[in-house]
């Protein structure tokens, strides 16, 4: 391992009990002990960057599978998003207009339009992990071949589909994007 190369003479071993855990799994064994304080977690990107009102501006990748973690352990989250930034989950799909983004700063716009990318993204790979034959995924995405991480992948994609369901009553554009 690179530890005990780097330190040849050290007795050193590292374990990672979540290595190959989802981060709904992961606050799934949290959530009985810890559950005041789960919902005060952060992992946005753009903390401290762009937005400073609020810990999480709801569009970035680690905003929105947070969201994923939290919702597929039945957890609400009802901290706001920050008021530049947006709940990924309740962009409407349907037919987005100038209203919807109209309160927006300029740069938040930009941070809508990855919003917009970034839930597609990972909607987009949980139904394809739900849907499509191993041997397909792997030939795109050649880390699944490896068992533990395809189980892994198989895990979250159940998550993401649990919290897309979650959000389909308040924003039915969502039955457009993932078919279940």
């Amino acid at each position: 391992s690179f530890i005990k190369n780097l330190f040849p003479n050290l007795n050193i071993e590292i374990e990672n009990p979540f290595e190959y855990k989802t981060k709904g799994e992961v606050v799934s064994l949290l959530k009985n002990e810890q559950s005041p304080f789960i919902k005060e977690t952060v992992s946005c990107a753009h903390i401290g960057r762009w937005f400073k009102d609020s810990p999480q501006c709801g569009m970035c990748i680690p905003c929105i599978i947070r969201r994923v973690s939290l919702i597929s352990n039945d957890i609400q989250d009802d901290r706001p998003t920050s008021e530049k930034g947006i709940e990924a989950f309740k962009i409407n799909f349907d037919n987005p207009t100038i209203k919807d983004i109209q309160f927006l700063s300029r740069e938040s716009k930009m941070f809508y339009r990855d919003g917009v990318v970034n839930l597609l993204e990972i909607i987009n790979l949980a139904r394809m992990i739900r849907d499509y034959p191993s041997k397909k995924l792997i030939i795109k995405y050649p880390e699944l071949s490896i068992p533990k991480i395809y189980e892994m992948y198989k895990k979250f994609s159940l998550e993401v589909i649990k919290t897309v369901n979650y959000f389909k009553n308040e924003n039915p554009s969502l039955n457009k994007i993932l078919v279940i």
